[in-house]
């Protein structure tokens, strides 16, 4: 990378800090901030200590999603180098837009897996993303009144079934692309892990996506009940909607754009300020900053094989 490319990255990342710092400086002249962690003193501690146990079966279960996609390329994978591989990703997913950083999960594999990991992971998120929309027809069909809710329901159901063409899109990348013959060559084996995969392995992950989804909207439920009364298709239409701002954070790690988000949203909803932004930032340390912390410690550690 020449120093021209580093010099646009550095002005965009602290391009991203100063509009962190306007947030921040904004939610503190509103007087709200204060407010925020106020509200804290009178959260109910039994709907927060709903959340941690959610966080950690989801954990269990995107390392269970991830080892069964390697399954296919290697029989020898355990589900301890599955956790680790998703740990050592998640933590350089805190510090990269969308988090693509967790594409680095497949540095923690065994060498013969990395390349083939690459392309197992674009399925894998492909079909994170998919979920999210599909919650998030389901959450707009939860909450609009009469024929719209058909429409939105058929369209989840199309674009769930989507995720069953994923092995067949996946692999045709490299013959899309102008590559040259050491860079189709490496492209070929990025997909390979993709071409093993069958129908059924893409459609067991895109299941286990959605349960994570489903968790995920539980986990924000009981957050925001907390603080105040909310409907659960409260938390179930806002929640696609919060994920989706932050796929390609303005600020780092989507810190105040998600926040913000969720206020707009849930106002809607008659949820104020103190609620929506403390159990989106609860919702982001249990889900996020505390695995890819733990991710970092994790991904230092020497290889046990």
């Amino acid at each position: 990378m020449n120093f021209h490319s580093w010099r646009r990255r550095g002005a965009f990342f602290y391009l991203k800090l100063l509009l962190l710092g306007a947030l921040v400086f904004a939610l503190a002249y509103s007087g709200k901030g204060a407010s925020a962690i106020a509200a804290f003193a009178q959260a109910n501690l039994a709907c927060l200590a709903v959340a941690l146990p959610c966080g950690l079966l989801m954990l269990a279960i995107r390392v269970y999603k991830w080892r069964l996609l390697l399954l296919r390329v290697s029989e020898a994978v355990t589900f301890g180098e599955a956790w680790r591989s998703v740990m050592g990703g998640m933590a350089f997913g805190l510090f990269t837009p969308g988090r693509v950083g967790e594409l680095s999960r497949a540095m923690f594999l065994p060498d013969a897996l990395r390349l083939p990991a690459g392309g197992l992971f674009v399925i894998d998120r492909a079909c994170d993303l998919l979920s999210i929309l599909v919650v998030g027809l389901a959450g707009a069909a939860s909450v609009l009144p009469g024929a719209a809710k058909l429409w939105l329901a058929a369209a989840a159901i199309g674009l769930g079934s989507g995720a069953l063409l994923l092995p067949r899109l996946a692999p045709a990348l490299p013959g899309l692309l102008s590559f040259s013959e050491k860079p189709r060559h490496l492209a070929e084996q990025f997909v390979a892990g993709a071409r093993l995969l069958r129908p059924r392995d893409v459609g067991a992950n895109f299941l286990l996506a959605l349960a994570l989804m489903g968790l995920n909207v539980v986990s924000l439920y009981v957050l925001v009940l907390a603080f105040e009364p909310v409907t659960f298709e409260a938390a179930l239409f806002c929640l696609p909607l919060i994920l989706l701002t932050i796929l390609a954070p303005l600020t780092p790690a989507g810190l105040g754009v998600r926040e913000g988000a969720a206020v707009l949203l849930f106002q809607r909803f008659g949820v104020g300020l103190e609620a929506a932004v403390n159990a989106t930032l609860l919702l982001h340390v249990i889900n996020t900053l505390a695995p890819g912390v733990y991710g970092l410690f994790a991904a230092r550690r020497p290889d046990p094989s």
